[in-house]
């Protein structure tokens, strides 16, 4: 079974990358957030609830990114991070994100 939500996000960070970067600023983006939930575990009535899903989310929404993770908060890092953090909080099977940071730049991660 899979199960997929899209979300969105509104955060700031600070980058700390090598050069003259505009991203070294604090600045802010309005996330769009993929989520795909694969499950096997066929006894399983309900995959994840939705509503738990979003709450997950919640504590990175309003919020200076790098005050809540403790690693350089490059979409990457973040989509990488949400992936595997919601594939063991929830025991699932598998889990695809898709931050979306911009128009046109995004990453994906599937662990």
């Amino acid at each position: 079974m899979k199960i997929s939500i899209d979300l969105t996000l509104d955060s700031a960070h600070q980058l700390h990358l090598e050069g003259d970067s505009k991203c070294n600023n604090l600045h802010g983006h309005r996330y769009e957030i993929h989520v795909e939930i694969v499950d096997y575990h066929e006894e399983r009535d309900i995959v994840v609830n939705f509503h738990e899903i979003k709450k997950f989310f919640d504590m990175y929404d309003h919020v200076f990114l790098n005050d809540v993770v403790p690693f350089e908060t490059t979409i990457e890092n973040m989509v990488r991070h949400w992936a595997g953090t919601i594939k063991d909080m929830f025991d699932v099977s598998k889990v695809t994100i898709v931050g979306k940071e911009t128009e046109n730049c995004l990453a994906e991660y599937t662990t």
